[in-house]
């Protein structure tokens, strides 16, 4: 863990946000399923970090309420509005962070409760 993960996990702490260091992908997904339990209301923030360690791919196999893609298949303005609303209340807002400086990886998850 590079020195600067500290600092971060200080600075997320402090808006209410936890950082969870991962060693890699594989530890990153094995800590997201179990903690988020199925049949939460989940949204995600555009990550690359999610979609390598193949996390992604368990929202679209339907253990969670993924709430991204209901978003995007609204065609009315004002509609497409609302759903983004109610997509900040989700359960879990999870997202991934770039891997630091070291080879490990830092993963950022918060329940948005």
């Amino acid at each position: 863990m590079t020195n600067s993960v500290p600092r971060l996990a200080a600075a997320l702490a402090s808006r209410g946000v936890s950082l969870v260091y991962a060693a890699d992908g594989s530890e990153a997904l094995s800590y997201l399923l179990q903690r988020i339990p199925p049949g939460a209301r989940v949204m995600n923030g555009g990550s690359a970090t999610l979609e390598q360690i193949g996390f992604l791919d368990v929202l679209r196999g339907g253990r969670y309420a993924w709430l991204r893609p209901a978003i995007a298949a609204v065609e009315d303005r004002a509609e497409r509005i609302r759903v983004r609303r109610q997509a900040t209340t989700a359960d879990w807002l999870v997202g991934g962070a770039p891997p630091c400086k070291s080879a490990a990886s830092s993963r950022c998850i918060r329940p948005a409760r």
